[in-house]
């Protein structure tokens, strides 16, 4: 069967207050979701069906709906009741990641955050990659195809924090210690095992800058 291709475009320019609002994550969050749209049907649509469903999550004006933090949970719900095993789950996060908790875990934060947002509260408006692992896990979206990509600072530390959920391969663990060596074997494995690819804008404990050109 033709596979079909669910496209979660998430970008944050606006959060509540004004000193975290950024310039371009969301334009670049619509962007991407428009390329994406335009060549994805080109191959996935040659047989006269819609294959390709893309949701803005932005704080553009044009948007499926805000990306708050219930709303993308929302919207992967959605998907988990139409995806099958055969399709493509594509995931895009554009805005602020930051490093919270004892355990200094990458949280990616969501419209619901602010600048008074405390480093206990960080939980209840970010998501953290053991939320989204378990989102996306295969009793949820049985989807085997997954690429997720991270345009926001710190975001790196999002693949070490990556779990293993279940026993179908769709995680692989590389521990925080690990030599880097050992964490390109693990993100080697990780691709191999599950069709399950990530892409990150910087490092661990690394900014991510917005250029205007």
């Amino acid at each position: 069967a033709r596979p079909s291709l669910y496209a979660v475009m998430v970008g944050v320019s606006d959060y509540k207050g004004e000193k975290l609002d950024l310039k371009y994550a969301a334009k670049d969050a619509g962007d991407m979701a428009n390329a994406v749209s335009i060549s994805a049907k080109k191959l996935l649509n040659s047989d006269g069906k819609e294959h390709v469903f893309i949701y803005d999550l932005t704080t553009n004006e044009k948007r499926y709906r805000l990306p708050e933090k219930n709303s993308i949970k929302k919207t992967f719900d959605e998907i988990s009741a139409k995806a099958t095993a055969n399709d493509i789950l594509l995931i895009f996060f554009a805005g602020h990641g930051v490093m919270a908790g004892e355990q200094k875990q990458f949280y990616f934060l969501t419209a619901d955050a602010s600048d008074a947002t405390s480093t206990e509260e960080v939980t209840e408006v970010g998501i953290s990659p053991a939320e989204l692992t378990e989102w996306m896990k295969p009793q949820n979206i049985k989807a085997q195809k997954r690429i997720l990509i991270f345009d926001a600072c710190n975001s790196g530390q999002a693949i070490r924090d990556i779990v293993k959920v279940g026993n179908e391969g769709q995680g692989y663990i590389a521990a925080r210690n690990d030599e880097q060596s050992r964490q390109i074997k693990a993100i080697d494995k990780l691709n191999e095992q599950s069709g399950f690819f990530i892409l990150s804008a910087s490092a661990s404990n690394q900014n991510a800058y917005e250029m205007g050109r």
